[in-house]
């Protein structure tokens, strides 16, 4: 990632590979039928980006993949 956001550094740094991760992950998962159905793919981002936003802290009751992201 430091190659590709050579300014990135520390917390920027941390953000911009949590990014990436989660795009490729989500891309993935939509490249099939689930990409016709914009409510379910709105409910699955706002899973990942309510993890990034909080600071590292993941929401109660997500699943293992979720809170992975928070660290």
């Amino acid at each position: 990632m430091a190659a590709w956001v050579p300014r990135a550094v520390g917390d920027l740094l941390d953000l911009t590979v949590d990014a990436v991760v989660v795009a490729t992950f989500l891309d993935d998962q939509f490249d099939g039928p689930l990409a016709a159905r914009p409510g379910r793919v709105a409910a699955a981002c706002r899973a990942f980006t309510d993890v990034i936003a909080s600071g590292g802290v993941a929401p109660a009751g997500m699943d293992v993949l979720h809170p992975a992201h928070a660290a």
